[in-house]
């Protein structure tokens, strides 16, 4: 009797389990499209700012709570790195995943020459200060940002 309760139960835990993931699926879906949405909103509104004769840095002082993920164009690259890596806490970044999300958070990198090397130097200090994991992926050297308290103390 006991092994007819415990696998009626399991059986249930299971089926729960499917609902649950299917669930998360669903919303990881709606998500998606909310954060399409709201990208090319912010991207359709920078385009009309420029046209309405504001600057980005102007526009987004007057709304921060609207674009908190730009970034201020006073920041060094160096500290523009940490705040995307900071913001995305779970995203693995290679070099090049880090120059586009710069460009997409209205960062300009035109001051360099060689923005990946740039990059790919900022990334490796980053993991020798050990303020980053590193992962290697298909031939690819990822990074992502590590939580003060689990550095190690120098």
């Amino acid at each position: 009797m006991e092994k007819d309760t415990y696998g009626l139960a399991l059986n249930q835990a299971i089926a729960d389990l499917e609902k649950a993931l299917a669930k998360r699926d669903d919303l990881d879906s709606e998500r998606e499209q909310a954060e399409t949405l709201v990208d090319n909103l912010r991207y359709a509104i920078f385009g009309l700012a420029t046209l309405a004769g504001q600057d980005a840095k102007t526009f987004q002082q007057k709304h921060p709570d609207l674009f908190p993920e730009l970034i201020d164009p006073d920041t060094g690259l160096t500290d523009a790195v940490r705040q995307v890596l900071e913001s995305a806490r779970r995203d693995w970044y290679s070099a090049v995943k880090m120059r586009d999300t710069l460009n997409e958070r209205q960062y300009d990198l035109s001051a360099y020459k060689n923005v990946l090397a740039s990059l790919h130097t900022i990334l490796k200090r980053l993991a020798d200060n050990d303020e980053v994991y590193v992962n290697t992926r298909g031939g690819k050297t990822l990074y992502r940002h590590k939580l003060p308290s689990l550095r190690k103390s120098k």
